[in-house]
């Protein structure tokens, strides 16, 4: 399809090839270092609710990206944002968690990894409400949200080899908002 049209895209199956998400050019310069002390980072209150996150993230979306926020009652699974940018389509499932555990409905957790494995770029953002870590917003891919159901943000790894690697981990809502339109453009070139 055309780059930078933002309509739909009906796909032909074919089959899709395991392949790294995040080439070494962008993970060094976006995942924060699980060493840096808290202290350095601008203090910020938790956000205590889905609709909070979404505020703080709405005001560091670019003007030109094209943003629908889904209200969706049916609960059919469809995560929370649609966004077009510079003719890359993705979703974001909006999480908040306490005590690192982390809900999504059977419907939400089957949408995302059917959609991720049939060639979408769609994401789950996960934001913890306690004060230790509110400076933090975890991106993980859509077909994370099994492991995420079963072990919460305790199954979360920075390291390599252990756990659930977050694709991103953002300081604030501007370095997200900044960051994963580069991140969804590598995942939708990624076969």
């Amino acid at each position: 399809h055309d780059s930078q049209n933002c309509g739909p895209i009906i796909r032909a199956h074919s089959s899709i090839r395991s392949v790294p998400i995040l080439p070494a050019t962008i993970a060094p310069a976006t995942i924060l270092p699980a060493t840096i002390p808290l202290t350095i980072l601008p203090t910020m209150l938790p956000l205590k609710s889905e609709s909070e996150l979404w505020k703080s993230l709405r005001r560091h979306i670019p003007v030109s990206w094209s943003v629908t926020r889904v209200e969706n009652r049916l609960k059919s699974g469809i995560p929370d944002v649609f966004i077009c940018a510079e003719g890359i389509q993705f979703w974001i499932e909006l999480k908040i968690t306490k005590n690192n555990r982390l809900f999504l409905s059977p419907l939400q957790v089957s949408w995302n990894f059917t959609n991720w494995k049939a060639g979408g770029v769609n994401f789950i953002l996960v934001h913890p409400v306690d004060e230790l870590r509110a400076n933090s917003f975890y991106l993980f891919s859509g077909d994370q949200g099994p492991e995420l159901v079963q072990g919460g943000l305790r199954a979360i790894s920075l390291n390599e080899g252990r756990g659930i690697s977050p694709i991103l981990v953002a300081p604030s809502p501007m370095a997200m908002m900044r960051d994963i339109l580069p991140i969804a453009r590598n995942i939708q070139n990624r076969g």
